[in-house]
């Protein structure tokens, strides 16, 4: 019977440690894959910024007040593409990050995705957010600071 448990016991450990370093492996790769994505995504982005911006520059004079505003979004959402790119670059590395879990005013974070979302409408937009009760999550911080 001891020795039955005994071998049962190393199999299990046998167990844990392939699984660890196929856990491990997993990981590697997965970063490897969201650098190689990340880097290969902000070429494309900052080229969409840079035209916008000598095309803002070059027709200044004679852009309608609604091409600008066109202008102005397509700017602003590829410098948010830009930072959800290094998002999925940092999550990458997340588990060599400490994360300090803090609340959340979801009200808040509710009205900013509606601003965000809506911005680019020529419309105006009537949207409610009552009270909503705070939430908790993560903050990436590394050893020199705050990200």
């Amino acid at each position: 019977m001891a020795a039955e448990v005994h071998n049962t016991h190393q199999g299990l450990e046998k167990k844990v440690r392939e699984g660890t370093e196929a856990l491990q492996l997993t990981n590697q790769e997965l970063e490897t894959f969201s650098y190689s994505v990340s880097h290969d995504l902000h070429s494309p982005v900052r080229k969409i910024n840079n035209y916008v911006g000598i095309m803002k520059k070059q027709a200044a004079n004679s852009l309608t007040e609604e091409t600008q505003k066109m202008l102005d979004n397509i700017e602003k959402n590829s410098v948010r593409m830009e930072q959800l790119i290094d998002d999925i670059l940092n999550f990458s590395q997340i588990n060599k990050e400490n994360i300090a879990i803090e609340e959340i005013n979801m009200t808040n974070l509710v009205q900013s995705v509606i601003e965000e979302q809506f911005s680019a409408s020529l419309k105006t937009h009537l949207i409610t957010v009552a009270n909503l009760h705070s939430a908790f999550g993560g903050q990436q911080f590394n050893s020199a600071g705050v990200d």
